[in-house]
């Protein structure tokens, strides 16, 4: 999911899209409300504001392509799970990209 980091970090901003043959498994997420700040809720539907993959296998890349809103400054949080098993899960949450400025 995409944060605005001029907002405070507010997530839901921008939509992806799967790039790719299959976007390595790519499935796209609607998380309505989102953004908070969102000015038209008619227009915060969701719809693809966030990305995972479609099936438990090992996976090295995820490919999405993402649409920004509007110009400024974003950054990027995913959750990582390192494993799910019998045993107990492993896995990382609030994992952060670098800013990036469109």
């Amino acid at each position: 999911m995409a944060r605005d980091e001029v907002l405070g970090g507010e997530r839901g901003h921008g939509y992806f899209r799967p790039i790719g043959e299959g976007g390595g498994g790519a499935r796209l997420l609607d998380c309505a409300g989102l953004p908070a700040s969102c000015a038209d809720p008619s227009g915060c539907t969701g719809d693809g504001n966030a990305a995972t993959h479609g099936d438990p296998t090992d996976k090295e890349s995820v490919s999405v392509l993402w649409e920004a809103p509007y110009a400024g400054s974003f950054s990027f949080v995913a959750t990582v799970v390192r494993r799910n098993d019998r045993k107990g899960s492993i896995w990382y949450s609030n994992v952060d990209s670098v800013i990036v400025a469109v």
